[in-house]
């Protein structure tokens, strides 16, 4: 038994590894192949041709920090039960938490580096209170995701087999969307019920109720995770305008909520999904423009402005948190 667990996680090692090499030589063949060097000159003087296309750049630049903000305010209100943080500490809570996220899968070691900024014996309660806050942000990408595949997909499916599937997956988008919905107002409920299992007491019975958000907190959580998922969507839309020569402005806005989608459900980390997100953009984006090189590089830039940079941030902060025990 052991050995075929063995065998079946070195097999799923050699798939993923094979997947990516896929979806490099995708990327390669679609976008390195095709321009030159001077192509990509071209696509980013775009960005600094104008004032206005100066002034749109500094914009989507610029809304980094509200994308994280409403993060860090987030993971504040989350918390507000367990421990009362300032809004500058709940920044550098949430900046650790993608540096520590950047390399597992999905972004699920986003915990990890939240719950260092907490007290030692809250921090059990804090990283439960860090799925709570996550699982707002995948039900709002889920929800926008199933109302783009519910008003008008047909339309786009054309010869994109990639949004085919995804038409047909719609009934089971819509499932998991409500049963996101479900999880995420009963899991505080929940949470506090793990210390009665006997394997998981030991790291569960710091958990009390009296910790756990409440329906208002909840709600308050969903909202802003919505006005992030607005702002991250505007930073993509004006880096489309700024970087693809025929941007159809509806498709890109019709499409968009369906690569975040894909996004959320394919098997990444971090580093891995600069390469899945632009595997996902050239294939999702494509009625919305055909520049390929542009899509390529607003997806690419995009990545180093919302993850990369916080994440080299997060590591500074760090390195330099004191580690609180009672």
């Amino acid at each position: 038994m052991k050995k075929a667990r063995i065998h079946l996680s070195v097999l799923s090692k050699v798939a993923k590894a094979l997947f990516l090499l896929f979806v490099l030589f995708y990327i390669y063949e679609k976008v390195f192949q095709e321009n030159t060097l001077l192509s990509w000159f071209g696509h980013l003087s775009n960005l600094t041709s104008s004032t206005q296309s100066i002034g749109l750049f500094l914009l989507s630049l610029g809304l980094l920090f509200v994308n994280w903000s409403l993060e860090a305010r987030k993971w504040q209100i989350s918390i507000q039960s367990l421990a009362m943080i300032n809004f500058r500490s709940a920044l550098k809570a949430v900046f650790a938490g993608v540096s520590t996220s950047i390399i597992t899968p999905n972004r699920v070691g986003e915990f990890l580096g939240k719950i260092v900024f907490l007290k030692y014996g809250t921090r059990t309660a804090g990283a439960g209170l860090s799925f709570v806050n996550s699982t707002a942000q995948l039900f709002i990408t889920f929800l926008a995701g199933a109302i783009a595949l519910s008003s008008g997909c047909d339309s786009m499916v054309a010869s994109s087999g990639l949004l085919s599937y995804l038409q047909m997956m719609e009934g089971l988008v819509w499932i998991l969307t409500i049963l996101l919905a479900v999880l995420y107002f009963f899991m505080p409920s929940l949470l506090p019920l793990l210390k009665n299992i006997k394997l998981l007491k030991r790291y569960t019975e710091d958990i009390q109720q009296a910790q756990m958000p409440s329906f208002n907190v909840l709600l308050h959580v969903l909202v802003l995770s919505g006005f992030r998922y607005a702002v991250f969507s505007l930073q993509y839309i004006i880096l489309l305008s700024l970087l693809t020569s025929d941007l159809n402005l509806e498709m890109a806005i019709r499409s968009l909520p369906l690569m975040y989608l894909a996004l959320a459900i394919a098997p990444t980390i971090s580093f891995g999904e600069l390469g899945m997100r632009e595997y996902l953009a050239l294939n999702v984006l494509f009625l919305a423009s055909s520049d390929e090189l542009g899509i390529f590089l607003a997806s690419s830039i995009l990545w180093i402005v919302n993850i990369a940079f916080p994440a080299l941030l997060g590591a500074f902060f760090l390195q330099s948190a004191k580690i609180v025990e009672e």
